[in-house]
């Protein structure tokens, strides 16, 4: 299976694991189910016998009916983080090749694209292009600069990172990290998963570092993965008493 490296604004690497052509074309049939309700659970709500005398003299409202079946895919990753109804369940969704979110601009451009990569080529396009390309692109993934991974976590709970404290007698070690953000600590825990999943301590290194500079201070734990899960459990501790 292919891995993406992406490069946040923090000036770290991250890797993830792409989503191969099995879950991508899993997640576009589940798409079409839900397209299919919705357009049954219309018609039901017309009347099945009385559907076809609807559309003759109400046309414009059919028209309006379909706009969520023609929008489908842009309304959901827009608003879904990435993700349609079938991509939530196969757990995979897009990516910016920068490594965030994509922008409006982005999901507009692989939205546009569909016509060519499924509708004109009845899918075949998507398909090769999935297959043959680096990164598991359709033509609309290499216009609009994104890519589609894979969210799940190989990773089990007891070697994740988030480390509540719970003896009240606890002494952060690293009191500046307050400084940082949830935003921030969001970042560390996804480093060391990635690092986990690849055996990649170069990133972690990488980090921390980054986080010495950033705060000013050094590191005084045994190794590099112990400083940043100490950062975390400092960071969970004070914000926890605010």
């Amino acid at each position: 299976m292919g891995t993406i490296t992406v490069e946040t604004t923090q000036n770290i690497e991250l890797e993830y694991e792409l989503a191969g052509i099995t879950d991508r074309v899993f997640a576009r049939l589940l798409d079409l189910v839900c397209i299919a309700g919705y357009i049954i659970l219309v018609i039901a709500i017309i009347g099945f016998n009385t559907f076809s005398n609807f559309i003759d003299n109400n046309g414009w409202i059919l028209l309006f009916l379909y706009l969520p079946v023609l929008f489908y895919h842009l309304i959901c990753e827009s608003l879904f983080n990435g993700q349609s109804i079938g991509k939530m369940v196969l757990r995979i969704r897009v990516i910016s090749l920068n490594g965030n979110q994509p922008a409006l601009s982005q999901y507009l451009l692989r939205w546009l694209f569909r016509l060519v990569d499924f509708t004109l080529t009845s899918s075949l396009l998507a398909f090769i292009m999935v297959v043959v390309s680096e990164k598991h692109q359709r033509l609309g993934d290499l216009v609009a600069g994104t890519a589609v991974i894979k969210t799940k976590r190989k990773t089990s709970l007891s070697q994740t990172i988030y480390t509540p404290v719970v003896d009240p007698h606890y002494q952060p070690l690293y009191p500046e990290v307050i400084h940082l953000s949830d935003k921030d600590m969001q970042l560390i825990k996804e480093v060391i998963i990635s690092a986990n999943r690849y055996s990649n301590k170069t990133i972690i290194d990488d980090t921390a570092r980054k986080i010495e500079d950033v705060l000013q201070i050094k590191n005084k734990q045994e190794n590099a993965i112990q400083f940043l899960y100490t950062v975390l459990r400092d960071y969970n501790y004070l914000t926890s008493n605010l």
